[in-house]
């Protein structure tokens, strides 16, 4: 019996070591984590993200497909704070929601391995660099992740009464914040089965765990129908439309492996991750050393990871997507670690080199943070301290309503497959004084040296802006027209009403009456007869604020690494933001 303790005694103190070591390395990851909240720059998703909040608020959003978040988010404009501050304070929670998926995972792993495992799974799946990156953004995927998981939680739980409504209330919500949840089927599969083999009566667990299907939905559709009435004007055919036309662009035009390239910078950035995942799905299928299930935890296994089966074919599969996918899958290097339980150094070798490329993931990001991205909305609020319509990528000033379209590669499929001049007739219909240069596609429009994108804008809407837009300070762009006056009367064509300031070194004629430079001018939409002699400048607004110091150099989005198509380009003739 003595014999016994003194030669298991160091064994334990070593074990009570290494989930110490193992606990350190996370707690490094999450510090990292939460120095990316604050100072890394914004992403053109989560201003998005906000501007339906703002949207939702202002009484003019309409779609109640995956914009739940709204009443989540409703209260941050109160915070008094810009765009930027709104996300900041945002992702700090997220940052807190993520130490709740964290958790969730924990919970998930110590099902089937021992406490070492259990927690080398947690700092696998931080050691992403896309999780690292993107995983407390403000977007759909952070919080849909957190419910789903937590959901596998409840599932695994006794399936109280109370319990099984709270599970068909996470998963409903996930629901509604993004349909991608479809992806995590063959995961609630997966447990489904697990309980149903564990169970003393099967058929008892079974009927419970289809109640607990149909209730899903039954609570989905209520939540549904209620964040539809609450919005003005809520539209089901919008939202069959997104939805049908999300599964046409993501899932049936794409070939396989649409992502691939974003695959190869996950191998680049964490290859020791890749390496422990793809050695733990083999483990698994040889039978699994280490699982406290037994042979009975393999199909479960699998189904637990089989979400990365969407890679194959799902085209948005982008960095932000890796955060939202891989936990269940991280399960696989949790087998791993639980092939080596003899061999604790292996173990903490292993632990270390994780939280090695975790640490030069975060110091190989770009040190641009955000400030110009908060020096650029600063100026725009000092411009136009009531909001006003504008045109961008993706709706950057969430408190002003854009006038034109979310310009991802996505919205721009759909907006060259329309055909419509969605820019030039929105100025026709409204006054638009804004420009943000913050897409390729925009700045390709005013600036003909500028590298021209794949899809490019239509004719119409590129000479619309080009001849109604002039440089403000930066990336900020404002209506007016340069003028080069050779005595006789031109016509001028204005597509932005509204008050202009006269500049230059001399005066010009509008309309028959003579304006001295710093004078204002209020011109309507439509012709305008312009004379005089010189150089002059139209400007929109009366003295628009201009602030003196040099405007922050483009790209207004820098990005968070170096895109597949960027590293396959030469950087310098890049010059679009």
């Amino acid at each position: 019996m003595t014999d016994t303790a003194e030669t298991t005694a160091p064994r334990r103190i070593w074990r009570v070591d290494l989930a110490l070591l193992l606990r350190v390395c996370i707690a490094v990851a999450m510090a990292l984590s939460l120095h990316l909240v604050l100072t890394q720059e914004i992403n053109w998703d989560e201003f998005f993200y906000l501007s339906q909040v703002h949207s939702y608020l202002r009484g003019d959003l309409n779609l109640p497909l995956q914009t739940i978040h709204v009443h989540f988010w409703n209260w941050l404009p109160l915070t008094g704070q810009d765009e930027i501050g709104q996300i900041r304070i945002a992702r700090v929670i997220l940052w807190l929601v993520q130490c709740g998926t964290i958790w969730a995972l924990y919970r998930l792993a110590r099902e089937f391995f021992d406490d070492i495992p259990a927690l080398f799974t947690l700092l696998v799946y931080l050691s992403f660099d896309y999780v690292l990156v993107n995983g407390t953004s403000f977007r759909t995927d952070t919080t849909a992740v957190f419910f789903l998981m937590v959901s596998l939680i409840v599932l695994l739980g006794p399936l109280s009464v109370w319990r099984m409504g709270l599970f068909c209330l996470l998963v409903a919500l996930a629901g509604l914040v993004t349909v991608k949840v479809i992806f995590y089927a063959p995961a609630y599969i997966g447990l489904a089965l697990w309980r149903v083999m564990n169970a003393g009566h099967r058929w008892r667990m079974v009927l419970r765990l289809a109640i607990m299907v149909v209730g899903t939905f039954a609570v989905f559709a209520a939540l549904y129908f209620a964040h539809k009435a609450s919005l003005p004007g809520g539209d089901n055919a919008a939202a069959g439309r997104m939805l049908s036309g999300a599964a046409r662009i993501t899932l049936m035009e794409t070939g396989l492996f649409p992502r691939l390239d974003y695959m190869y910078l996950t191998a680049l950035y964490a290859p020791v991750s890749v390496v422990l995942v793809a050695a733990g799905a083999l483990v698994v299928l040889f039978g699994g050393r280490g699982l406290s299930g037994g042979w009975r935890a393999v199909p479960v296994l699998i189904l637990l990871a089989l979400p990365l089966g969407s890679f194959v074919f799902y085209r948005n599969a982008f960095p932000y997507y890796y955060a939202f996918i891989l936990p269940p899958a991280m399960l696989l290097a949790g087998a791993v670690m639980a092939g080596f339980d003899r061999h604790r150094a292996v173990q903490s070798g292993l632990a270390v080199l994780v939280t090695i490329t975790i640490v030069f993931s975060w110091r190989a990001l770009p040190e641009q943070g955000l400030a110009h991205q908060a020096r650029t909305i600063e100026a725009v609020h000092r411009m136009f301290p009531e909001p006003v319509a504008y045109f961008d990528r993706s709706k950057t000033i969430a408190s002003f309503p854009q006038a034109g379209f979310f310009m991802t590669s996505w919205g721009m499929s759909g907006y060259v497959e329309g055909g419509r001049a969605v820019l030039h007739e929105a100025m026709k219909e409204q006054a638009v004084p804004l420009l943000l240069l913050n897409s390729p596609h925009l700045v390709a429009a005013v600036d003909p040296d500028a590298r021209q994108p794949r899809q490019s804008l239509l004719d119409a809407d590129r000479t619309a802006l080009a001849e109604n837009y002039i440089p403000h300070w930066g990336v900020i762009w404002v209506a007016g027209k340069n003028l080069s006056l050779t005595g006789e009367d031109q016509t001028l064509e204005i597509l932005v009403p509204g008050p202009y300031t006269v500049e230059g070194d001399a005066p010009v004629v509008v309309d028959g009456r003579e304006y001295a430079p710093g004078d204002v001018v209020t011109l309507t939409r439509g012709p305008h007869m312009a004379g005089g002699l010189g150089e002059v400048v139209l400007r929109w607004g009366d003295h628009l604020f201009r602030p003196e110091a040099p405007a922050p150099a483009p790209p207004f989005f820098k990005g968070f690494r170096p895109s597949p198509n960027a590293m396959s380009q030469d950087r310098g003739k890049a010059k679009f933001p």
